[in-house]
Protein backbone atom coordinates (compact mmCIF):
# COMPACT_ATOMS: atom_id res chain seq x y z
CA UNK A 1 0.00 0.00 0.00
CA UNK A 2 1.45 3.31 -1.08
CA UNK A 3 1.99 5.80 1.66
CA UNK A 4 0.13 9.06 1.48
CA UNK A 5 2.21 12.12 0.61
CA UNK A 6 3.03 14.27 3.62
CA UNK A 7 1.07 17.52 3.72
CA UNK A 8 0.34 20.31 6.14
CA UNK A 9 -3.27 21.49 6.37
CA UNK A 10 -3.84 25.00 5.00
CA UNK A 11 -4.57 26.48 8.45
CA UNK A 12 -1.42 24.94 9.89
CA UNK A 13 0.62 26.09 6.92
CA UNK A 14 -0.73 29.59 7.43
CA UNK A 15 0.25 29.43 11.10
CA UNK A 16 3.77 28.24 10.19
CA UNK A 17 4.04 31.09 7.70
CA UNK A 18 3.07 33.61 10.40
CA UNK A 19 5.55 32.09 12.85
CA UNK A 20 8.34 32.24 10.26
CA UNK A 21 7.47 35.84 9.39
CA UNK A 22 7.51 36.77 13.09
CA UNK A 23 10.91 35.11 13.54
CA UNK A 24 12.26 36.93 10.47
CA UNK A 25 10.96 40.24 11.82
CA UNK A 26 12.58 39.60 15.20
CA UNK A 27 15.90 38.77 13.56
CA UNK A 28 15.76 41.95 11.45
CA UNK A 29 14.87 44.05 14.49
CA UNK A 30 17.70 42.50 16.48
CA UNK A 31 20.14 43.33 13.68
CA UNK A 32 19.00 46.94 13.63
CA UNK A 33 19.01 47.40 17.39
CA UNK A 34 22.44 45.80 17.68
CA UNK A 35 23.87 48.49 15.39
CA UNK A 36 22.12 51.50 16.91
CA UNK A 37 24.28 54.02 18.72
CA UNK A 38 25.25 53.42 22.33
CA UNK A 39 24.69 49.68 22.19
CA UNK A 40 24.66 47.90 25.52
CA UNK A 41 27.77 45.90 24.61
CA UNK A 42 29.66 48.80 23.00
CA UNK A 43 33.19 49.40 24.29
CA UNK A 44 34.20 52.76 25.75
CA UNK A 45 36.00 53.60 22.49
CA UNK A 46 32.96 52.66 20.40
CA UNK A 47 30.71 54.87 22.51
CA UNK A 48 33.15 57.79 22.17
CA UNK A 49 33.44 57.24 18.41
CA UNK A 50 29.68 57.21 17.96
CA UNK A 51 29.35 60.42 19.96
CA UNK A 52 32.00 62.14 17.80
CA UNK A 53 30.29 61.09 14.56
CA UNK A 54 26.86 62.12 15.81
CA UNK A 55 28.26 65.49 16.85
CA UNK A 56 30.04 65.99 13.52
CA UNK A 57 26.95 65.17 11.48
CA UNK A 58 24.74 67.40 13.60
CA UNK A 59 27.24 70.28 13.35
CA UNK A 60 27.69 70.08 9.58
CA UNK A 61 23.92 70.12 9.10
CA UNK A 62 23.11 72.95 11.53
CA UNK A 63 25.98 75.47 11.47
CA UNK A 64 24.40 77.30 8.52
CA UNK A 65 21.17 77.96 10.46
CA UNK A 66 21.09 81.67 11.44
CA UNK A 67 20.44 82.65 15.06
CA UNK A 68 16.89 83.69 16.06
CA UNK A 69 17.93 87.37 15.93
CA UNK A 70 18.02 87.14 12.12
CA UNK A 71 14.52 87.55 10.70
CA UNK A 72 15.31 87.68 6.99
CA UNK A 73 16.51 90.18 4.45
CA UNK A 74 20.16 91.16 4.14
CA UNK A 75 22.00 89.55 7.04
CA UNK A 76 23.76 92.08 9.30
CA UNK A 77 27.56 91.92 9.14
CA UNK A 78 27.84 91.14 12.87
CA UNK A 79 25.54 88.09 12.65
CA UNK A 80 27.18 86.82 9.48
CA UNK A 81 30.66 87.14 10.99
CA UNK A 82 29.56 85.52 14.24
CA UNK A 83 28.30 82.49 12.27
CA UNK A 84 31.50 82.31 10.21
CA UNK A 85 33.75 82.53 13.29
CA UNK A 86 31.80 79.78 15.07
CA UNK A 87 32.38 77.17 12.34
CA UNK A 88 36.02 76.18 13.07
CA UNK A 89 35.47 76.31 16.82
CA UNK A 90 32.64 73.76 16.62
CA UNK A 91 34.06 71.51 13.91
CA UNK A 92 37.47 71.19 15.58
CA UNK A 93 35.72 69.22 18.32
CA UNK A 94 35.03 66.44 15.80
CA UNK A 95 37.44 66.77 12.84
CA UNK A 96 41.15 67.10 12.20
CA UNK A 97 43.38 67.57 9.15
CA UNK A 98 41.94 67.87 5.64
CA UNK A 99 38.29 67.06 6.49
CA UNK A 100 38.35 69.83 9.10
CA UNK A 101 39.72 72.34 6.59
CA UNK A 102 37.33 71.20 3.84
CA UNK A 103 34.18 71.35 5.99
CA UNK A 104 35.15 74.72 7.47
CA UNK A 105 35.73 76.19 3.99
CA UNK A 106 32.48 74.80 2.54
CA UNK A 107 30.25 75.87 5.42
CA UNK A 108 31.82 79.33 5.74
CA UNK A 109 31.41 79.85 1.97
CA UNK A 110 27.73 78.86 2.22
CA UNK A 111 27.17 81.29 5.11
CA UNK A 112 28.77 84.12 3.09
CA UNK A 113 26.62 83.22 0.08
CA UNK A 114 23.46 83.43 2.20
CA UNK A 115 24.25 86.95 3.46
CA UNK A 116 22.14 88.77 0.82
CA UNK A 117 19.07 86.97 2.17
CA UNK A 118 17.82 85.57 -1.13
CA UNK A 119 18.29 82.02 0.18
CA UNK A 120 17.76 81.13 3.84
CA UNK A 121 18.93 77.92 5.47
CA UNK A 122 16.17 77.43 8.03
CA UNK A 123 16.99 74.03 9.55
CA UNK A 124 18.85 70.81 8.95
CA UNK A 125 19.77 67.54 10.56
CA UNK A 126 20.06 63.79 10.29
CA UNK A 127 17.63 61.01 11.19
CA UNK A 128 17.48 57.21 10.94
CA UNK A 129 21.16 57.12 11.88
CA UNK A 130 22.51 53.56 12.02
CA UNK A 131 26.11 52.52 12.68
CA UNK A 132 26.44 49.57 10.31
CA UNK A 133 30.02 48.74 11.34
CA UNK A 134 32.68 49.93 13.77
CA UNK A 135 36.20 48.51 13.65
CA UNK A 136 38.73 49.74 16.20
CA UNK A 137 42.42 48.90 15.85
CA UNK A 138 44.48 50.57 18.56
CA UNK A 139 44.34 54.32 17.96
CA UNK A 140 42.53 54.11 14.60
CA UNK A 141 38.95 53.26 13.70
CA UNK A 142 36.93 52.60 10.56
CA UNK A 143 33.19 53.31 10.76
CA UNK A 144 30.29 52.91 8.33
CA UNK A 145 27.05 54.79 8.86
CA UNK A 146 23.73 55.04 7.05
CA UNK A 147 21.35 57.94 7.59
CA UNK A 148 18.79 60.29 6.14
CA UNK A 149 20.00 63.88 5.78
CA UNK A 150 17.44 66.66 5.57
CA UNK A 151 17.35 70.42 5.16
CA UNK A 152 14.70 73.10 5.16
CA UNK A 153 15.54 76.05 2.99
CA UNK A 154 13.63 79.06 1.70
CA UNK A 155 14.23 81.15 -1.39
CA UNK A 156 13.00 84.72 -1.78
CA UNK A 157 11.06 84.84 -5.04
CA UNK A 158 9.84 88.41 -5.59
CA UNK A 159 9.18 88.92 -1.90
CA UNK A 160 7.62 85.51 -1.30
CA UNK A 161 9.54 82.83 0.61
CA UNK A 162 9.26 79.51 -1.18
CA UNK A 163 10.33 76.63 1.05
CA UNK A 164 11.77 73.21 0.25
CA UNK A 165 12.46 70.32 2.60
CA UNK A 166 14.59 67.71 0.79
CA UNK A 167 15.46 64.37 2.41
CA UNK A 168 18.28 62.17 1.07
CA UNK A 169 19.45 58.70 2.12
CA UNK A 170 23.24 58.70 2.48
CA UNK A 171 25.98 56.20 3.34
CA UNK A 172 29.11 57.52 5.09
CA UNK A 173 32.51 55.98 5.75
CA UNK A 174 34.73 57.59 8.39
CA UNK A 175 38.21 56.94 9.67
CA UNK A 176 39.18 58.32 13.05
CA UNK A 177 42.38 58.65 15.03
CA UNK A 178 42.80 58.87 18.79
CA UNK A 179 45.27 61.37 20.19
CA UNK A 180 45.55 62.60 23.77
CA UNK A 181 42.50 60.54 24.65
CA UNK A 182 40.26 62.13 21.98
CA UNK A 183 38.82 60.52 18.86
CA UNK A 184 38.71 62.81 15.81
CA UNK A 185 37.60 62.21 12.23
CA UNK A 186 40.56 62.33 9.84
CA UNK A 187 38.76 61.21 6.68
CA UNK A 188 35.19 60.92 5.48
CA UNK A 189 33.49 59.83 2.29
CA UNK A 190 29.82 59.67 1.45
CA UNK A 191 27.48 58.70 -1.36
CA UNK A 192 23.76 58.87 -1.99
CA UNK A 193 21.92 55.59 -1.90
CA UNK A 194 20.41 54.58 -5.26
CA UNK A 195 17.37 56.69 -6.07
CA UNK A 196 18.08 59.23 -3.31
CA UNK A 197 20.28 61.75 -5.12
CA UNK A 198 18.77 65.25 -5.46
Amino acid sequence: MASRPYFIPIRVRGMYRLILMAIAALIAAAAIFSSVALRANATTDEVAIQQVIRGALTATHTLEVPPPAYQGGIMPDAINQQMIDRVPVVLSQYYTGSPLARNVNVIQANIRADKPGKVRYLAGGVENLVFTSISVNGSTALVSVSLTAWTRVAQDQNGTLVQANPHNDVDYTFTLTKASGRWLIDSEAWSFRPGSAP
